[in-house]
């Protein structure tokens, strides 16, 4: 299509902006994912990905949907065995299958649920699949597909008396009236801490007592 928009003259140009637009984005996008290569000091691989025609605002509004809260207090992280060279929780089924959160700002949704997960197969040695949509639906210190913070989260699952599982309570990446069914509750949480910001100590925590939620700048993973 690209290519006919370049170099045929029977093609409108009404019709054709829109592609030389977004081929333009592309290419911009390359450029860019080879600067972030070339700083790379690890393993991650930069290139061509299904958000490549995105300009970084456009990804950014469609995307990206984490809301940092003010100060909060974190646990010190004490008495912890050393980390080990590494651990993958996924090959142990602590850790289910990639998801797609579509165009709904419900990162913080899919981190904090993901969590649970692993900490419910820790105590009970089964992964289960445990609702999103729910925390986007029924979370009222959150922002459903407009963002949330994990912390609040937590909090929420809590009043509401635990999390529903993904085939009762079906994602569709869009905000809902809730439709919570209490009686449909499977896995419930007593509390949850935020870890200090020390990166081997946080590696050892995770070692020791599994997955945890997080959150990063993904503005480079587009």
């Amino acid at each position: 299509m690209h290519a006919n928009c370049t170099n045929s003259s029977n093609v409108t140009t009404e019709r054709c902006m829109p592609m030389r637009k977004r081929f333009a984005i592309f290419k911009d996008n390359l450029v860019r994912a080879q600067r972030y290569q070339a700083q790379e000091q690890g393993t991650a691989k930069y290139g061509v990905t299904q958000f490549s025609d995105l300009t970084p605002k456009e990804f950014a509004t469609k995307y990206l949907g984490g809301q940092i809260s003010g100060k909060v207090d974190r646990v010190q992280l004490n008495d912890l065995k050393a980390a080990p060279e590494s651990v993958d929780w996924r090959e142990k089924g602590a850790v289910g299958p990639v998801q797609n959160q579509s165009v709904c700002f419900s990162c913080w949704a899919f981190s904090v649920v993901d969590n649970i997960e692993g900490q419910w197969f820790l105590k009970t040695g089964q992964l289960v699949s445990l609702s999103k949509q729910q925390l986007v639906d029924c979370d009222k210190l959150n922002y459903g597909c407009e963002g949330g913070y994990p912390i609040e989260a937590y909090k929420e699952i809590k009043r509401m008396g635990g999390l529903e599982l993904e085939k009762d309570y079906p994602y569709v990446a869009d905000n809902q009236t809730c439709k919570l069914d209490e009686s449909k509750l499977l896995v419930k949480i007593d509390d949850s801490v935020v870890l200090e910001i020390d990166e081997e100590k946080q590696a050892a925590w995770l070692a020791e007592h599994g997955p945890t939620s997080v959150l990063l700048n993904a503005e480079p993973l587009q």
